[in-house]
């Protein structure tokens, strides 16, 4: 996929919160954003969040750095997404694509779930399509 490339800005997209606000991506005010488009149906999805959430270390480190912690639900079904509140932090930023525009423009390439993408302040594609550990390697490497 051409989109999303490292060092390229990141395609900008609005999702809905919880009291039914919207923002955009390019709203997000962080040093970094560990953007993650997951499935609340999706075994992995879980315990990748369970393990960002619950892993004191991990929170340290991600508080430390200002990673804003931006969790998309584009796959469409309102319910469980509101169901699945309650497994996030509050901390985070949890957003739901009520209009599925991040699938219907292809505006990220979301094969598995989940995908993972780390920006910089300004929405720079630092890693695309990546893995928990493979962020927390880049934070070590280049704050050491």
């Amino acid at each position: 996929m051409l989109r999303n490339k490292e060092g390229k800005t990141a395609e900008d997209f609005t999702y809905e919160l919880a009291n039914g606000k919207k923002q955009k991506l390019s709203d997000t005010k962080s040093k970094y954003t560990f953007l993650t488009f997951y499935d609340p149906d999706c075994s992995h999805c879980k315990e990748t969040m369970h393990q960002l959430r619950d892993t004191p270390q991990l929170v340290q480190l991600f508080l430390q750095l200002q990673v804003q912690v931006l969790a998309i639900d584009p796959w469409g079904d309102r319910t469980k997404w509101k169901n699945y509140q309650s497994q996030l932090s509050d901390q985070w930023i949890n957003g739901f694509d009520g209009e599925s525009k991040i699938l219907s423009f292809n505006l990220y390439d979301l094969k598995a779930s989940p995908t993972i993408y780390l920006l910089d302040e300004n929405k720079r594609v630092l890693l695309k399509d990546t893995y928990l550990q493979q962020v927390i390697a880049y934070f070590v490497k280049t704050n050491s």
